[in-house]
């Protein structure tokens, strides 16, 4: 296979399963959405504002003097839906001015699946000891 078409692939196969879970903002000192891949939401029309009235929860954790933060699991509303987050955000310096990059990884469906092998398990536990009782 040409190595051209290995680069098609990728980049297929990273749009289809990687690019649409993850949301990366770059962001000013200040907290300025500067640029962002605009896959779970569109910060476009938020350009040179604030993300705190986007996602309120980085105000607590944007901290220039902590290079990286990674918080497995956060819930926070995004356009009036609920949803499950895990979060790194690195802080860097370029040319004498820091710089905040946000990852959000979208992590629902990881939690459903957990609830439903979790809610299986529990079935079969119950199952399980209402049978010891029928004896």
């Amino acid at each position: 296979m040409a190595k051209s078409l290995y680069i098609e692939l990728f980049e297929k196969a990273h749009q289809d399963f990687v690019q649409e879970a993850y949301l990366t903002i770059l962001l000013s000192e200040d907290a300025e959405i500067l640029y962002s891949n605009n896959t779970l939401t569109n910060l476009e029309p938020f350009y040179g504002q604030s993300i705190y009235p986007v996602f309120p929860f980085l105000e607590h954790l944007l901290q220039p003097n902590i290079p990286e933060l990674s918080i497995n699991l956060l819930e926070a509303s995004l356009n009036q839906t609920n949803i499950k987050y895990r979060c790194i955000i690195k802080s860097f310096e370029k040319e004498s001015e820091t710089f905040f990059f946000v990852i959000l990884q979208n992590v629902e469906w990881h939690y459903q699946e957990l609830f439903r092998i979790q809610q299986e398990r529990n079935e079969a536990v119950i199952s399980k000891e209402m049978a010891i009782l029928k004896k």
